[in-house]
């Protein structure tokens, strides 16, 4: 891959993550403590949703070596929520990203 379609899709997994972050915000309010299950649940489901659309769209930096943005969604739902939250956003992804088969397990993957 050439150093120009690389910086591209750098750049397109990075709008997709500026975007996913930008809707999520939409859902937040003033006061955490006032947030209702429903909101929290759409909040989630879209932290989660991000990062799948990041790992879909993951770029592939040198043969055998993956990047992608999808841990900063787990990054920031984790700060905002703590660790628990963060390890829920993580799990269905991680489980995805196992579930590949063989060539994603043996593959280096930075995030």
């Amino acid at each position: 891959m050439n150093l120009p379609q690389m910086l591209n899709e750098l750049l397109i997994n990075m709008a997709l993550l500026v975007a996913g972050v930008f809707m999520l915000s939409l859902t937040l309010t003033a006061r955490p403590q006032s947030d209702s299950p429903a909101r929290l649940l759409i909040r989630y489901a879209g932290a989660v949703a991000v990062a799948f659309l990041l790992l879909l769209n993951t770029v592939q930096i040198a043969p055998g070596l993956l990047f992608d943005f999808r841990s900063v969604m787990v990054a920031l739902a984790a700060r905002r929520y703590g660790t628990l939250v963060g390890l829920l956003v993580a799990l269905p992804v991680a489980l995805y990203r196992l579930s590949l088969g063989a060539p994603a397990r043996g593959r280096p993957c930075l995030a």
